[in-house]
């Protein structure tokens, strides 16, 4: 688990289960990123892929791991209010083995600013989850206070901002 105002790769970030010659591949972990900015290189890779079991055969020895089982792949989770710039490959795949299909993983993108993800590759397919965030107007001035008696009708000139650029309208 990754919490950072910008996360810039450049190598590999894996969580890969584990492969073995006697018997089935493991489960691998998950990876979760949280910044405001999200890079990563055209040579970088982020895995949580499944490890691999035997190939040359399928047995179910009297316990529960079996020779040759497949590996879940895990999941994947990057989120970003403002920037994500993805490039290279990010891998959620069950692993090889002779028996059992291991399930794929799930890769998550969360978003609410820059997305380009045109050089990435995804494998299995991501999902994308765009977040919308709203922010309140703020007041440009105080108002102050009156004095209100019986048929006297206010009148306010209030001038307020907002970042999002939305349209304002009080009544």
């Amino acid at each position: 688990r990754v919490t950072a105002n910008k996360v810039n790769v450049t190598g590999t970030i894996s969580s890969m289960g584990g492969s073995t010659s006697q018997r089935g591949g493991f489960d691998a972990g998950d990876i979760y990123i949280n910044s405001n900015e999200f890079f990563t290189s055209s040579t970088s890779t982020l895995t949580a892929n499944g490890g691999n079991g035997r190939t040359d055969f399928c047995e179910a020895p009297p316990n529960i791991f079996h020779d040759g089982e497949q590996g879940d792949g895990g999941l994947i989770n990057i989120s970003s209010l403002n920037v994500i710039r993805a490039k290279g490959t990010i891998s959620a795949v069950h692993g090889a083995g002779k028996c059992n299909d291991g399930i794929n993983g799930t890769i998550d993108i969360f978003y609410s600013g820059l997305l380009d993800v045109t050089d990435a590759i995804f494998i299995p397919s991501a999902t994308f989850h765009f977040i919308l965030v709203n922010t309140p107007p703020t007041f440009d001035f105080n108002l102050t206070d009156q004095n209100a008696t019986v048929n006297k009708e206010f009148i306010f000139d209030v001038d307020c901002s907002d970042a999002d650029n939305d349209t304002i309208t009080y009544v």
